[in-house]
């Protein structure tokens, strides 16, 4: 798949795109699932390059239990209901190609929630994260953290640093209109979010 518009029906596996296309997958009525196919269990979209994903539910919820990667492209999760990333559901853009990609991830129904597992991490090379319930009200749910990394590949080492944290290392926000915001494992010793300071 490269970049080509199908309208479809039913499921599909192993959506890879090559050579710099975008994805978008848009379902208009009903949930959204994203699970791991017969290439990998734990990686479900993958976009090489610049290529950028949208996966929008228009009305109904959105699942996702493998991985969604692109080289260095934005990557957009919208939904109306909640959305709930397992362990196996990471976002991941930018990784250690130096360019910075952005993850946004927002579910906009009365009382959405963004849900992350414990174990699930969102992670660019220096882009921006945002994730947002809401955005159009005031009774939005709630947000539960996995991990939120947007540091740069040269600072996310087996002896991380903060050389490039002022400068070099995304933003990151979390806004819950109407509701709360928590780490999923409050006790353990795994930093919940790295983003730029100052």
């Amino acid at each position: 798949m490269n970049g080509v518009a199908q309208a479809q029906t039913g499921s599909f596996e192993d959506l890879i795109v090559a050579g710099g296309g975008s994805l978008v997958v848009l379902v208009n009525s009903g949930a959204l699932v994203v699970s791991g196919g017969s290439t990998s269990a734990t990686s479900a979209v993958s976009v090489a390059g610049a290529g950028k994903v949208l996966l929008r539910a228009v009305a109904g919820t959105l699942t996702v239990n493998a991985g969604i990667s692109s080289g260095n492209g934005n990557i957009s999760l919208l939904s109306a209901g909640s959305q709930t990333f397992g362990a196996d559901g990471d976002v991941t853009t930018g990784v250690a190609s130096s360019v910075a990609g952005s993850i946004d991830v927002s579910a906009d129904a009365a009382a959405a929630q963004i849900v992350m597992d414990a174990g699930t991490v969102f992670q660019t090379d220096g882009g921006n994260i945002r994730l947002i319930t809401r955005e159009t009200g005031t009774d939005g749910g709630g947000i539960t953290l996995g991990v939120l990394d947007a540091r740069i590949a040269a600072d996310r080492t087996s002896t991380p640093t903060l050389t490039g944290q002022a400068s070099g290392w995304g933003s990151v926000a979390v806004v819950s209109n109407g509701s709360s915001i928590v780490d999923t494992v409050q006790t353990r010793s795994t930093t919940c979010l790295r983003a730029r300071f100052g």
